[in-house]
């Protein structure tokens, strides 16, 4: 699949997820938590798709990226806990 395929197909997946992103919303107003563990697992889902899909286009390696990442974020959001640790920012 071509760089450009690849990009339709990640056009293609977005109101999926916009779609999967507000069931996760209802699932966490409901409070009822088979919804909520399955609507999570769909949202998770998707964003291993596009991963993947910014992997194969090479633009990051999946496994690399996503945890630094989740830990830039973290760090970068909250530096009351995490102090001066050097998050990319």
């Amino acid at each position: 699949m071509s760089m450009g395929q690849k990009s339709k197909q990640m056009q293609s997946l977005r109101h999926l997820t916009i779609e999967e992103t507000y069931e996760l919303g209802d699932a966490i107003w409901t409070m009822i938590w088979r919804k909520l563990k399955k609507e999570l697992g769909d949202v998770l889902l998707h964003i291993v798709f596009y991963a993947k899909i910014g992997s194969e286009t090479n633009h990051f390696l999946i496994w690399r990226t996503l945890p630094m990442k989740i830990c830039d974020k973290l760090i970068n959001r909250h530096p009351h806990i995490y102090g001066d640790c050097g998050g990319e920012k």
